[in-house]
């Protein structure tokens, strides 16, 4: 059977009563960066722990580069699975130095050897210069730099980190989102990255997987996500995005609060009840729109306007870059045809 770098075939963990994954399966590419996507508690943390070996799974498969390394009878040790890990709390030993932080693993090797690594490694990441240093002398970007060497100085096939950027500022978190892109491509290693933040995702991912519930909601290029989400879930966290109720009443046409809206509904046969999906930047506000409403809000973007507007006591997300004023009434028009979602039933 033909199987991608890693595999994930039908896999439930369940901790005590609460089960955090059900059935979940995931294919990863060789050499791709796939970003794990979610709210807390989704139970993504809890997949790439699976794939690291320092979890079992309740029921299904883990393969790694052909292998199977994961089943609920038999696991294979984290340090048999060629791979290196970044965690969230990075994790770095204080009284140990950079050198000593990043060569731990290599102890087996001599120590020339090992020492050359350290170097080759921390060069990898800009740190080469730090080699010395302690981690209390580290800026937290710094840290960050050299829990990344750590994961990577074994030269391991997949690289796999842990909300590695969720206590940096936003600009360290740029630079580092640039740099994790860099070192995986001059690498060529498989990065499995897990976030909550939507930016990490679109900046970093070749893939994105958005999870919710201990399943995937959607597998795909983070432009398909953003503009073609398949469910409500992802439409609502995937961005700022506009969800509205609706009854097919017309083929093509949806009766909704705020009027009838033209869409494509071929793919809605039997069903009448959905929910329309369209982003900010794909309504234009106009003297003579399709819908009417009045600015309530204006929230400044700096290299855009978010302004809300109330149309039929529904508040409508609108990105322009023309100035209006809280109170001025105003016509939307869509520039592009929202997206047709079957509004998600509670089980």
């Amino acid at each position: 059977m033909n199987r991608s770098f890693i595999s994930l075939d039908q896999i439930t963990k369940r901790f005590g009563k609460t089960t955090v994954l059900q059935n979940l399966s995931l294919e990863v590419n060789e050499s791709e960066r796939l970003v794990i996507l979610g709210p807390s508690g989704c139970g993504k943390t809890t997949t790439l722990r699976l794939i690291a070996g320092l979890e079992k799974p309740d029921a299904g498969e883990i393969y790694i580069a052909g292998e199977q390394v994961s089943t609920a009878r038999h696991i294979v040790p984290p340090d048999r699975r060629d791979i290196g890990m970044v965690f969230q709390d990075l994790a770095l030993w204080p009284h140990m130095t950079v050198g000593g932080n990043v060569g731990f693993v290599l102890r087996s090797m001599t120590r020339s050897d090992r020492k050359a690594r350290v170097l080759e490694t921390l060069r990898l990441v800009r740190m080469d210069d730090r080699v010395s240093s302690y981690p209390h002398e580290l800026s937290g970007g710094e840290q960050q730099r050299v829990a990344i060497a750590r994961a990577l100085v074994s030269q391991p096939k997949v690289l796999l980190m842990d909300e590695p950027l969720s206590n940096l500022d936003v600009h360290l978190r740029e630079e580092l989102r640039q740099e994790i892109c860099r070192i995986q491509r001059q690498l060529g290693v498989t990065l499995l990255y897990v976030t909550h933040d939507q930016e990490d995702a679109m900046a970093i991912a070749d893939r994105v997987a958005v999870m919710n519930r201990g399943k995937l909601e959607q597998v795909d290029a983070p432009e398909e996500v953003y503009h073609k989400p398949k469910t409500c879930f992802v439409a609502g966290f995937f961005g700022l995005t506009n969800l509205i109720p609706g009854k097919i009443v017309l083929p093509g046409v949806v009766e909704t609060e705020i009027g009838r809206i033209v869409c494509d509904t071929a793919s809605c046969r039997g069903i009448n009840t959905v929910t329309l999906a369209f982003r900010p930047e794909l309504i234009e506000i106009t003297n003579d729109g399709q819908v009417e409403g009045v600015v309530t809000d204006r929230i400044f973007k700096g290299d855009r306007l978010i302004y809300r507007v109330s149309v039929n006591g529904r508040s409508i997300a609108v990105q322009t870059g023309d100035a209006f004023s809280v109170g001025d009434k105003v016509g939307l028009r869509f520039s592009r045809q929202p997206v047709v979602l079957v509004e998600e039933q509670e089980v």
